[in-house]
């Protein structure tokens, strides 16, 4: 009896791993096109792009996944960055505020006491 008629008469088959495998081959060319695509966008700081994992199985959908979280924690980071540096350039301009103010109130000072003192 041939596998695939053994893979029909039957709930068990130990070829049905090999028959995924080469389903999930046969679309890689498919899918490779769009991994390409996702990755070549994030390659240009594109991390909106994850790649499609619905219709795959086995090894394929596990990278897909993979490639996809990697992408999903790249762009978390970028966020977590942004956020730093907004928060330090806001301490910056209150710094930068304060400095200024600090220099006016002391320029202020300078004159005020130029005035009182005796000639």
């Amino acid at each position: 009896m041939s596998c695939a008629k053994y893979a029909a008469s039957t709930t068990a088959c130990s070829c049905r791993p090999r028959i995924a495998k080469a389903r999930d081959i046969a679309r890689s060319g498919r899918s490779s096109a769009a991994a390409s695509t996702t990755r070549n966008a994030a390659g240009q700081g594109d991390l909106t792009q994850r790649i499609t994992v619905d219709g795959k199985m086995g090894e394929l959908a596990t990278l897909s996944k993979s490639v996809n979280a990697l992408i999903d924690l790249v762009s978390s980071l970028v966020r977590q960055i942004q956020a730093a540096a907004e928060q330090v350039q806001g301490g910056a301009q209150e710094i930068s505020s304060g400095n200024n103010n600090l220099s006016h109130r002391t320029s202020e000072q300078a004159a005020s006491l130029e005035e009182t003192a005796p000639p």
